[in-house]
């Protein structure tokens, strides 16, 4: 999956755009059927990079951070580790 891939947003009609723009992240990508009714609607549906007008280095750069996260998230919960257990393991 490359960057801003799989993650789709949904910014409120322009009709309603004085109330500011909110931004709701699904995950798995959203369902084609969902996505052209809320097209149709008015609603504008991409990616948070796009959202955020992100370069192709920048979008890299925060997936990389993501997934870094989720690994250590993932290997801290296998090996029954609390958040404060790396700390200390890493001597912080």
């Amino acid at each position: 999956m490359g960057p801003g891939e799989g993650r789709d947003r949904v910014v409120l009609p322009e009709a309603n755009a004085d109330a500011g723009v909110r931004v709701a992240e699904t995950s798995p990508p959203m369902k084609a059927e969902k996505r052209k009714s809320l097209e149709k609607a008015g609603w504008q549906v991409g990616s948070a990079a796009d959202f955020l007008s992100l370069s192709k280095a920048e979008a890299a750069y925060v997936e990389m951070k993501l997934a870094l996260a989720q690994e250590l998230a993932e290997a801290r919960r296998a090996n029954r580790l609390t958040q404060q257990n790396p700390k200390r393991l890493c001597d912080t």
